[in-house]
């Protein structure tokens, strides 16, 4: 955050208002959280913003239109964290397997199936969109 930016120089005001005013008793002060707060409220109570209409059309008997969601790609963290535990699991397999006991073989088939579940899970959610269609039967 810049030091002198519209969102600093309003979290320096309320810190300061409720440290001095409500807290140290500066009447001051305190009249400038009060006049924050009301403004805050008022923003809040206020008239909602309408959503854009970003597509418009006439409907005839039987027709069809799809609403689809796209899920967000995933942030950098995920990708790191998805990373790091595949490659996590996959040390723990190979390690496994240079030990071929029963034990080890299902330990490495066990974390196998973890990373498939991962994979899946992250696939599933880069690939797969939401849609809704809606019809006209009348």
């Amino acid at each position: 955050m810049p030091p002198f930016s519209k969102k600093a120089i309003s979290s320096l005001i309320r810190t300061n208002a409720t440290r001095k005013g409500l807290l140290g008793g500066n009447r001051i002060w305190t009249a400038v959280f009060f006049v924050q707060s009301l403004s805050k409220l008022r923003r809040k109570l206020g008239k909602p913003k309408e959503m854009s209409i970003d597509f418009s059309d006439d409907m005839k008997q039987g027709g069809v239109f799809a609403i689809i969601h796209n899920p967000p790609p995933p942030t950098k963290k995920q990708k790191k964290k998805a990373k790091k535990s595949e490659a996590k699991v996959l040390k723990r397999s190979t390690k496994l397997n240079k030990k071929p006991s029963r034990r080890n073989r299902r330990k490495a088939r066990k974390a196998e199936n973890k990373l498939g579940k991962r994979r899946g899970a992250i696939a599933k959610r880069l690939v797969k969109p939401t849609i809704v269609e809606v019809g006209l039967d009348r």
